[in-house]
């Protein structure tokens, strides 16, 4: 398996593709409290895409995504996918095939992916 160098503003990240769903549990427990219904997470090339059901005041109950990138030598994770917001699990897929093929993420580089 490989691993990537991403490099996040200030920091660099290392994405192992080899780490899998038990060690990043282990290692970052208290990442997958995060509130919301019917929480859902997949595990993709050594990160984790995230999704639960909101409900927004006055709105239907819709499913979100969510995309890190996960550090396994900082036990950290990191959302690249604030400024475009995944549709579905494919997008959250190629939004993490972009930034590990890419290199690097800042806010603002991801464009909404279909």
């Amino acid at each position: 398996m490989a691993q990537f160098k991403v490099k996040i503003y200030y920091s660099t990240y290392t994405v192992d593709e080899a780490n899998s769903e038990s060690r990043i549990r282990a290692k970052c427990p208290n990442f997958f409290n995060f509130p919301g219904r019917n929480k859902r997470y997949s595990f993709y090339r050594g990160c984790v895409i995230a999704s639960s059901i909101v409900q927004y005041t006055g709105t239907k109950p819709q499913r979100k995504y969510v995309a890190y990138i996960y550090d396994d030598a900082q036990a950290d994770t990191f959302c690249v996918s604030p400024d475009c917001e995944p549709k579905n699990l494919r997008a959250a897929k190629r939004l993490i095939d972009r930034v590990l093929m890419a290199g690097r993420y800042e806010y603002g580089d991801n464009k909404p992916v279909v």
